[in-house]
């Protein structure tokens, strides 16, 4: 993989496409569905929900007509089981989320008997072409989790952390070197995150390498690990993916990296048995096709892997 989305657009294409169901359609997910489609990094897409309702979306006209499906459901509810099923008889390899309720959503795909859970966490990542880095850099968790340790053990905080990875791995980092953020690099009892980070860097991973707590200015950049003498971590100062320790300071960095510096976002949700999509009213059309992408390179990943 190469170090910006041209090169994750690209690999996305090259695996050939795969088939999608878009649960309750509007105008904004079909526009990232039709450029998804004309690049042939989506070859089917489902479009479930009020059959009169998809029949006036503007966007459903045009030369993939004959690509998508529409199924007629009368419920959000029937939508989202609708859905779940395209995937269960393998017709669907991911599901993206319309005009409708998140928490609709999220509870039929978790439900223990009808749904698609995998025994992990859900979690946000959210893969960065930052201006002026020389890599792509993964953010978890910025809008799902609250806390990264929520019951206040370091082990509660591996689901979040193997997700990135396996997300780290589906767009080519072999060994991606982890950060888990923190305000400073000593530990200290009055903040329990800092321990509990110490404790998952002392722990082996397979094809990973985890190092923390690491201030955000030491994980990126190299002139700052040199500067504090952190040179002899294995991941300061070439971070591919950054921890934050609660939603805030995560959501915090995605923000500020999308509206102060001009970066470019593909977002990933794991923890179910295929890639989930679910954009916000403010991410940009760009961004949705992004995370299309990203999607279809994680859903590859998933059928791929033993």
């Amino acid at each position: 993989m190469g170090t910006n989305m041209d090169a994750l657009v690209d690999a996305a294409r090259k695996t050939g496409g795969a088939p999608m169901a878009l649960i309750c359609p509007d105008n904004k997910a079909l526009s990232a569905v039709n450029e998804a489609m004309a690049q042939g990094i989506v070859s089917q897409a489902f479009l479930v929900g009020d059959k009169t309702r998809i029949h006036s979306l503007s966007n459903l006209t045009g030369p993939f007509r004959n690509q998508y499906d529409i199924l007629e459901v009368d419920s959000p509810e029937s939508a989202c089981a609708t859905g779940i099923s395209l995937v269960k008889s393998n017709q669907a390899q991911m599901i993206m989320k319309g005009e409708l309720n998140t928490a609709v959503f999220l509870k039929s795909i978790l439900d223990r008997k009808t749904g698609l859970p995998a025994g992990r966490r859900l979690s946000l990542v959210c893969i960065f072409e930052i201006p002026g880095m020389d890599r792509l850099v993964i953010l978890t968790d910025p809008g799902i989790n609250p806390h990264l340790f929520p019951i206040g053990t370091p082990e509660s905080g591996m689901d979040i952390i193997q997700n990135a990875m396996d997300v780290a791995w589906s767009i080519g980092i072999p060994t991606p070197r982890v950060a888990i953020l923190g305000a400073n690099e000593v530990p200290s009892p009055s903040v329990p995150s800092s321990l509990h980070a110490q404790a998952l860097s002392r722990m082996h991973w397979k094809n990973a390498v985890v190092s923390g707590p690491l201030s955000y200015d030491i994980a990126l950049y190299p002139q700052f690990a040199e500067k504090k003498g952190m040179t002899h971590d294995p991941v300061a100062g070439q971070a591919d993916i950054l921890i934050a320790p609660d939603i805030v300071s995560g959501n915090v960095l995605y923000k500020s990296w999308i509206a102060t510096i001009g970066g470019a976002v593909a977002n990933v949700v794991p923890g179910a048995q295929v890639p989930l999509i679910i954009s916000s009213r403010s991410d940009t059309d760009r961004s949705k096709f992004l995370t299309i992408c990203s999607s279809v390179l994680f859903s590859r990943y998933i059928k791929d892997r033993p």
